[in-house]
């Protein structure tokens, strides 16, 4: 966050996927461009498609928002950046950092749940909250992938906008009623 309070966020790890899949498209590009078809003779060697970036091993990042497969040192793929991700949520709910001495955590961990929901979640949605504990499950696959979890938010958003202009109109109404009253 910087001090002007807006927020940056940057490669939840999908930036280096990206990268390498434009990257060998580029390099199979270039590799085309400069090999002659006229000439035969040359028999020239096609570009190496890049290594399966499926499961990683490498550990780089803050454990504050680190998944627990990552922190154990076990194979992990991109839900570890949904794991970082609902961290983050939980971070926005509760304003409250991720350190454990502020967010609940338990030994394994994971988000505790039953004390987030009582210590941050007051005022906020409970679809919302709901949303950001899915992202933070301790199992892999028991996280939402990022279609899902994209559509998830896309619906939280249309319902909060649907009540927020409901709510308007009600209020619009109410203003109307005590203007004709006085």
């Amino acid at each position: 966050m910087r001090e002007d309070g807006s927020v940056v966020v940057s490669d939840f790890g999908l930036s280096k996927l990206v990268t390498e899949t434009a990257n060998h498209s580029a390099q199979i590009y270039r590799h085309a461009a400069k090999t002659d078809k006229s000439d035969k003779s040359t028999s020239p060697k096609s570009p190496r498609p890049p290594r399966s970036k499926k499961k990683r091993h490498t550990v780089v990042g803050n454990p504050y928002w680190m998944a627990p497969e990552m922190l154990k040192g076990e194979l992990y793929d991109e839900r570890v950046d949904i794991f970082s991700f609902g961290i983050i949520l939980c971070e926005i709910i509760g304003q409250v950092r991720a350190d454990p001495d502020f967010m609940p955590r338990k030994s394994n961990f994971a988000l505790d749940e039953s004390i987030f929901v009582e210590k941050f979640c007051s005022n906020c949605p409970e679809m919302f909250y709901e949303l950001a504990f899915e992202c933070c499950q301790v199992l892999p696959e028991e996280r939402p992938n990022f279609e899902v979890l994209h559509k998830s938010l896309r619906e939280l958003y249309m319902l909060h906008s649907a009540s927020e202009r409901r709510a308007s109109r009600l209020l619009q109404q109410q203003q109307k009623v005590l203007e004709a009253g006085t």
